[in-house]
């Protein structure tokens, strides 16, 4: 039975135990594996060497709430081991370009497993397996996994089946997780090496796009903006071309309450990153044909995105320039000859009645005309 114990001067001693910390490893991992080597239940060991609700290990939100003093601390109980290498704040300017400590992360999802990784001889989560890009597992090229298979509950590590199995097995059922069905891909996929340039990608912090260089973060933005755009049309040319489509549900409705990849299944969000990923091979060639051949104008391709990138916007408009709507090409000889015109009939010459004689808008944010 695992000790929950009340001692406050446990808030300041050093642990007994220190287990490794593996360079692939979550820092929430190796912090439950060491409240276990000290027979305390994670959440106890919380409160008692950091002061903290444990709601932030429930809510699978440790490897991003810890702040730098709380690592710090950490630290210095575990005889200066370095912590931060584990922490998911390390993707700050390479995911996103700041991971949000209390709030909704794109590209990070609820913990994944593989069931190959947890036979593994030390029982440890992975830090890609947080991450929303990494759908399979490259060391054994199967899809990773986000809940038992026996219950359907979702991974909470902190927990253990009635206090006495190690956290490979599900805290619910007791299910061996590690025993879970793989479904395997061929190694020589070209998809699996999408994968791998995604990985790629956030390890660099770069992609290169013809001659440009582009910030991985910025390229990630653009990602998830096509994803959406892919997923809620049904009819693009793009669905035809790729028979790995016909494994994607694009038939569901998708609600706007959350970004549109969490709805997917990690199956489908290996098949639509990996396309993605193969439009942007021959750059910019494959991407303006999905573009052209789908005629998908440049509002489209950038609605409701926060922040629209200089590259992003350069590509977009020059396969479909923006639209200056309910407008026409008008030069200044023919804005000169309208004003003179209504000065002689005696009309001011103002936006609306500017719009009304030339059939250009002058109020539009899309042009730049002025009088």
């Amino acid at each position: 039975m695992i000790k929950k114990l009340k001692n406050p001067a446990i808030k300041y001693a050093k642990f007994i135990v220190v287990p490794k910390i593996y360079e692939d490893e979550l820092l929430s991992s190796w912090f439950i594996r060491t409240a276990y080597a000290h027979h305390t239940h994670p959440h106890t060991f919380l409160q008692l060497h950091l002061s903290r609700n444990s709601q932030i290990i429930r809510a699978n939100n440790f490897d991003i709430a810890l702040s730098e003093d709380e690592i710090r601390i950490l630290e210095s109980k575990s005889n200066n081991i370095n912590l931060r290498q584990s922490t998911l704040k390390n993707y700050n300017g390479y995911l996103q370009e700041n991971i949000i400590s209390n709030g909704q992360n794109s590209l990070i999802c609820s913990l994944r497993f593989c069931p190959e990784c947890l036979k593994e001889k030390v029982e440890k989560k992975k830090k890609n397996w947080k991450i929303i890009l990494n759908t399979i597992c490259l060391k054994h090229n199967c899809y990773l996994h986000d809940c038992c298979p026996n219950c359907k509950s979702k991974l909470q590590i902190s927990k253990m089946y009635q206090q006495k199995k190690s956290f490979k097995y599900c805290y619910f059922c007791g299910f061996d997780l590690s025993n879970t069905k793989i479904e395997t891909i061929t190694a020589s996929s070209v998809f699996i090496n999408h994968t791998k340039k995604l990985n790629n990608i956030i390890k660099k912090g770069f992609v290169k796009l013809g001659d440009r260089y582009v910030y991985s973060f910025l390229f990630f933005d653009v990602l998830l903006q096509i994803v959406k755009k892919i997923v809620k049309h049904k009819n693009l040319e793009l669905v035809k071309k790729y028979d790995i489509f016909k494994y994607l549900d694009i038939t569901k409705r998708i609600p706007n309450s959350l970004p549109t990849h969490f709805y997917l299944s990690i199956k489908e969000q290996f098949i639509i990153f990996s396309i993605i990923m193969d439009l942007f091979e021959e750059y910019p060639i494959k991407f303006k044909r999905f573009i052209l051949e789908n005629k998908i104008s440049h509002w489209q391709m950038t609605r409701d995105m926060a922040y629209i990138s200089y590259w992003y916007d350069e590509l977009i408009n020059s396969i479909t320039p923006k639209e200056i709507y309910n407008a026409r090409i008008i030069t200044d000889e023919e804005i000169q000859n309208a004003k003179k015109y209504l000065i002689s009939q005696g009309i001011e010459v103002n936006k609306s009645s500017m719009s009304k004689i030339t059939g250009c808008n002058f109020h539009s944010s899309y042009n730049q005309l002025s009088f």
